[in-house]
């Protein structure tokens, strides 16, 4: 959702599970997740990290790759963090509310590759 409102929806990327957006059938992200649970099972923390690739991106990935800039997209990284800040604001209260599910549900709406084998 960062992406495609910082580029004002020229560039809305899919969800390829389990952590990448692609556009256009190549990555432009990755995102990973570092949780740590007490013994109670409930979540001490929950670290994000995202790297987006705005002006650059790998041409010797051996998966193809794109940028916010080759798409015809350029944007601050400053916006784009900006942005991506206030998207995990928005959802933050919809999961400590509603759960799960309606994250889900907007991911879904973004699937890249659903029923097909995930390599």
């Amino acid at each position: 959702e960062a992406v495609e409102t910082v580029t004002g929806g020229h560039v809305r990327p899919d969800c390829k599970w389990p952590n990448d957006l692609m556009v256009n059938g190549r990555k432009i992200c990755g995102i990973l997740l570092e949780s740590a649970s007490n013994q109670r099972s409930a979540t001490d923390y929950l670290v994000i990290g995202a790297g987006v690739n705005v002006a650059f991106f790998p041409d010797d990935s051996e998966r193809p790759a794109t940028s916010l800039a080759a798409l015809g997209a350029p944007v601050s990284v400053d916006d784009l963090v900006s942005t991506y800040v206030a998207r995990v604001a928005h959802w933050l209260p919809i999961w400590e509310q509603d759960g799960f599910a309606p994250i889900r549900e907007a991911w879904l709406a973004r699937g890249y590759g659903i029923g097909k084998p995930v390599v």
